[in-house]
């Protein structure tokens, strides 16, 4: 389920980090709001519906490697896929990339030939592809 986050840069953990309270609980500072994000299982839904593989396996380095570049964030919800709600505490689904939060800068052929590289080497990879989100920008 999508959540509030706030960037903290904690002293305890040497570096910024993503936390779903306005306070750090570790140092208690006061965050940076960073916007609406998903959670793992939803990431994970919206890597499936982009690419049309599994989020998870041993595919994910060559798809990786083969994905690198081919896709941009989305310039409308800064690739979250969500965005605050205008009029009430909430979010709303980004409209303008299908609320994934990337936009693929390929053509049609060229991404369908990247993804079936993967599946001639790892077929199990497979999952329902999305036609819909082969935008090209």
């Amino acid at each position: 389920m999508p959540g509030r986050m706030w960037k903290h840069a904690c002293r305890k953990w040497r570096g910024m980090v993503w936390q779903s309270s306005e306070i750090c609980p570790d140092c208690g500072e006061v965050g940076q709001y960073d916007g609406w994000h998903y959670g793992m299982y939803e990431a994970m839904g919206r890597y499936r519906r982009l690419y049309g593989l599994k989020p998870i396996g041993l595919h994910r380095k060559m798809a990786d490697r083969l994905f690198d570049g081919a896709t941009f964030a989305c310039p409308l919800c800064s690739g979250r896929g969500l965005r605050d709600a205008d009029t009430v505490e909430g979010y709303v689904a980004c409209g303008l990339c299908n609320s994934i939060g990337r936009l693929v800068r390929l053509t049609v052929e060229e991404f369908h030939m990247r993804r079936d590289e993967v599946l001639a080497v790892y077929p199990d990879a497979a999952a329902p592809c999305c036609e819909d989100r082969l935008d090209t920008a």
